[in-house]
């Protein structure tokens, strides 16, 4: 019997760098992230952040130039969090499934340094 997967949207593996915010009590937080799958449902991204299943995340992704028709767009993600698995052979990153509630782009700003609190 083959097994077929029953996906909202189809996935695309990639290589993007990303910011990713969310709120830990009454801090916010941000760190660097890796999205290594994106489709219009959501990302799979890898990262040292301590994240739940649940959590509210926000995502800044940084679009390659040739995707974006330039330098500097940034695409902006707001969804939550549905699984967290280590990454094996990583040490302590974490994989984070996000579903994507909503995309928004801009032009690149500087962010505040990843790995801080706000």
């Amino acid at each position: 019997m083959q097994y077929e997967q029953k996906r909202k949207a189809k996935r695309k593996n990639v290589e993007w760098q990303a910011r990713v915010r969310w709120e830990r009590g009454e801090d916010r937080c941000l760190e660097s992230a890796l999205v290594k799958v994106f489709s219009m449902a959501g990302l799979y991204f890898e990262a040292e952040a301590t994240l739940e299943p649940g959590t509210q995340l926000e995502c800044s992704i940084d679009m390659p130039p040739e995707m974006a028709f330039g330098e500097g767009v940034v695409m902006n993600c707001v969804g939550e969090v549905v699984h967290v698995r280590p990454v094996p052979h990583s040490g302590t990153a974490l994989g984070v499934g996000m579903r994507t509630d909503n995309f928004s782009f801009s032009e690149h700003t500087t962010d505040p340094s990843p790995g801080s609190s706000q």
